[in-house]
């Protein structure tokens, strides 16, 4: 069993892939996202995890998927805790629009896993916080 944490488009979703079909976990936000992830560990209980994959596009692509730099460190840290606390490898995998794609990458991606492997977060963008603002402001000076 795979617990896949999906953070694109603002939402913080959490999809558990194992027997049968992907079950997607959902939550109004990322800030939800603890929600959602109470929900798929509810879920697991006891169950053994085989691995934990965070949803994460190529660099060039994160911004179109929604991603910010804040929601791919938020998904890289949370995949990575997971991982550590359940003993199993995180990894990750690139976006698609359909769960049991989701499901069949993480599956392969953790099993040619090594045991204690990690996510990094890579982000080609700037974090929004250091983003010059446009506050609609102009002073003039004479």
């Amino acid at each position: 069993m795979v617990l896949i944490v999906d953070y694109r488009d603002g939402k913080g979703e959490m999809l558990l892939a194992g027997d049968g079909p992907a079950r997607r976990f959902g939550s109004s936000g990322r800030r939800d996202g603890f929600v959602a992830l109470g929900m798929v560990l509810a879920e697991v209980g006891d169950s053994v995890l085989d691995g934990v994959a965070a949803v994460l596009p190529t660099t060039e692509r994160q911004q179109e998927a929604g991603m910010t730099w804040s929601s791919v460190r938020g998904a890289v840290a949370l995949a990575n805790a997971l991982a550590f606390a359940h003993g199993v490898p995180a990894v990750r995998i690139d976006s698609a629009d359909d769960d049991d794609v989701l499901a069949e990458s993480a599956d392969a991606a953790v099993v040619s896993a090594v045991p204690q492997a990690t996510v990094r977060a890579d982000y080609d963008g700037q974090p929004n916080i250091t983003r010059p603002k446009d506050r609609g402001v102009s002073v003039e000076r004479h």
